[in-house]
């Protein structure tokens, strides 16, 4: 019961889910408020400076010391990024800054009400998201200190009514910030739902289910993005598994299923793909400039190669694969073969489709002469020079 209290209602574990959101809401709503408070005490600056609106000229230096706290806080927040990784202390630190404000303008005026420590009392319930057990401590400390130089600076009768007054309003904000804030993170909780679902979505249709490679689709429309942007050096792989059909056919189709996912596991292995974030990977890939492969169907692969400086090093690395294919032990699987073409993809390719039809040849190249070997094809044409790699 107390637990379900703290956390607004719900459950720890869906309170920790919301952190991000949570935070992230904190920073922003800090934000906007330091702004507003930055420009309330530049007006309230030039007010008492000109004598302007009744406001009070001897208190023009607690303003020019709130208009310094505003722009150090923003400073620091926006040029150091390493205060968001503190998480609680900005927003302490915000708070901190706000309710000394409330306080000292209130001293200032020791016979008026402290209506703005009221303002900022509501303001800081209605905009952060701590624990409950948290807002409680920090808004009763706000109270109590406010209080205290409430009795010691004014007069007791207005002493008096400012308790009054901070007992009500200290009631009221926690009472709106439990129910505002639980409204918050019941939001929170569906946005990440959404997240999550349209995540899972964008998995299922961009990755092939059997070997986690690329899809066909998914794999061609990031190798145009890839076309454009242009890495110093890039080439398309072309990998078929030889025999496959004779393994389908003596061995079964559930063989075949397992001969194609440990196939795409070595291609993931060799690349040195990343997919702990699979729904991340396509945006990561392209800005990691990263090399990706995708499975074209049935039994045959396609590699993009962007992380790699020279035809030789794409060599090695197709050899490596064909290498850790040849010694593939699985129950019936004794060796996977498989052919390869590779060529390097030239300046005057504009689409990818050119380099694949010259991938394609090199890999026709490599089942006509024998297969389970690797052919780069140079040059353009048909009558482009090819070596072998066995």
């Amino acid at each position: 019961m107390f637990q379900k209290f703290n956390y607004y209602g719900i459950s720890k574990e869906e309170y920790k889910g919301c952190e991000d959101s949570i935070g992230m809401s904190n920073r922003q709503h800090a934000e906007i408020i330091d702004w507003w408070f930055l420009l309330v005490n530049i007006l309230c600056f030039v007010c008492a400076k000109f004598d302007w609106l009744n406001v009070d000229r001897r208190n023009k230096w607690i303003y020019a010391v709130y208009i310094a706290a505003a722009l150090a806080y923003i400073l620091i927040t926006r040029f150091i990024p390493i205060v968001h990784r503190l998480k609680v202390i900005p927003i302490l630190l915000n708070i901190g800054i706000l309710v000394s404000y409330g306080i000292v303008t209130s001293n200032a005026s020791p016979y008026m009400i402290a209506f703005m420590f009221f303002i900022i009392m509501l303001v800081i319930a209605m905009s952060f998201i701590e624990t409950m057990f948290r807002m409680i401590c920090i808004q009763l400390i706000c109270a109590i200190v406010f209080i205290y130089f409430s009795h010691v600076n004014k007069p007791s009768s207005v002493s008096y009514q400012d308790i009054c007054n901070t007992i009500i309003i200290l009631g009221l904000s926690l009472v709106l910030h439990y129910q505002f804030q639980s409204v918050r993170l019941h939001q929170f909780i569906i946005n990440n739902q959404n997240i999550q679902f349209y995540r899972e979505l964008e998995v299922k249709s961009s990755f092939d289910s059997l070997t986690s490679l690329l899809e066909r689709k998914t794999f061609f429309n990031l190798s145009g993005i890839a076309m454009e942007e242009r890495a110093p050096y890039m080439a398309l792989c072309l990998v078929d598994l030889d025999g496959f059909k004779q393994i389908n056919d003596q061995l079964g189709h559930q063989v075949g299923d397992r001969a194609i996912r440990i196939a795409g596991g070595i291609i993931n292995d060799v690349l040195q793909t990343d997919l702990s974030e699979k729904w991340g990977y396509k945006e990561k890939v392209i800005r990691e400039r990263g090399s990706f492969a995708g499975r074209l169907g049935g039994d045959e692969f396609i590699v993009f190669v962007r992380d790699k400086s020279s035809e030789e090093e794409v060599r090695m690395m197709m050899a490596d694969l064909l290498s850790r294919l040849n010694r593939v032990e699985d129950g019936e699987i004794h060796g996977l073969k498989a052919s390869i073409g590779i060529t390097e993809i030239l300046p005057e390719d504009k689409v990818v489709d050119n380099a694949y039809k010259r991938a394609d040849d090199a890999l026709y190249e490599s089942k006509r002469k024998g297969k389970n070997r690797i052919t780069f094809i140079y040059g353009t044409g048909p009558g482009a020079p090819a070596t072998e790699v066995t």
